[in-house]
């Protein structure tokens, strides 16, 4: 696969992308008027904004912003999916920090609770990018949950648990390339959490291809007991597609923080939201 590189030390990572602004739709939905009122100014397109090193693309799509409803048996913010070992359940967005990012700034081993990490998943949220392997499961694990393993970050791509399913996050009739934001090289840039409605699963699961490649768990050590990382689904800069089952496991060592994002995965309850 061909990559477009970043550039960076620490969390400041520093795009090797173009740095022009985009026009788009509005950021809000207009309000309805009554017939006989005058007719609205015509609203300015909105302007990607900084997230960290990079634009960001928050414009509004045509459907709004969809916030599936919470579903049983899972934390809100997840959906719930079938694996090899039961139903678990996994963030419907790639996660975004409420904490400072800042605030991961020493977390780079090994795996253990630290302090308060505040995490969300919703749709119009900016995904937060540039955290290390280690401070994406640290994460993960200060909120009782745990990143998401390689099989269950798989089986919900390709909706079945083990091998096999779909080769890609979208519907039977959608064409990954024009439903997910990947496949653009220089051309693309990281957007708002959601910002592509089609690029879903029929689960309620979104952007699995493209926008953030997202660190997940092989559940492997190295020989020096170094975790072996895996990551999964491409990026917005990828100049390929990536498939449910493509890994990339081994290709950086857990401390590196390039511009990967990560979402949170735990078993599913059977009677109850979580």
């Amino acid at each position: 696969m061909r990559l477009l590189w970043f550039c960076g030390v620490g969390l400041n990572v520093v795009a090797c992308t173009r740095d022009e602004q985009a026009s788009g739709t509005p950021a809000t939905p207009v309000e309805a008027r009554p017939s006989n009122a005058p007719a609205a100014a015509a609203a300015a397109p909105a302007v990607p904004r900084m997230n960290g090193s990079l634009l960001i693309d928050e414009t509004v799509p045509p459907e709004g912003w969809s916030q599936p409803p919470d579903v049983v048996g899972c934390p809100s913010g997840m959906a719930r999916v079938p694996g090899m070992s039961g139903d678990f359940c996994i963030h419907r967005f790639e996660v975004s920090l409420d904490s400072p990012r800042a605030t991961l700034s020493a977390r780079r081993g090994p795996v253990e609770r630290q302090g308060a990490t505040r995490l969300r998943a919703a749709a119009g949220a900016a995904p937060t990018y540039g955290v290390t392997w280690y401070q994406a499961a640290s994460a993960c694990l200060a909120n009782g949950w745990h990143l998401c393993t390689s099989s269950e970050w798989e089986d919900a791509c390709d909706g079945k648990p083990g091998p096999g399913g779909r080769a890609h996050p979208v519907a039977d009739d959608a064409r990954p390339d024009v439903a997910c934001n990947i496949h653009h090289g220089s051309a693309g840039r990281l957007a708002a959490s959601g910002r592509s409605p089609d690029c879903r699963t029929p689960e309620g699961v979104y952007d699995l291809e493209g926008n953030l490649w997202e660190w997940v768990d092989p559940q492997k050590v190295a020989a020096d007991g170094t975790p072996v990382i895996d990551k999964r689904g491409g990026g917005y800069y990828s100049g390929s597609l990536a498939t449910c089952a493509q890994a990339s496991v081994g290709s950086h060592r857990p401390d590196w923080d390039g511009t990967i994002g990560f979402r949170c995965c735990v078993g599913a309850r059977a009677d109850a939201r979580r």
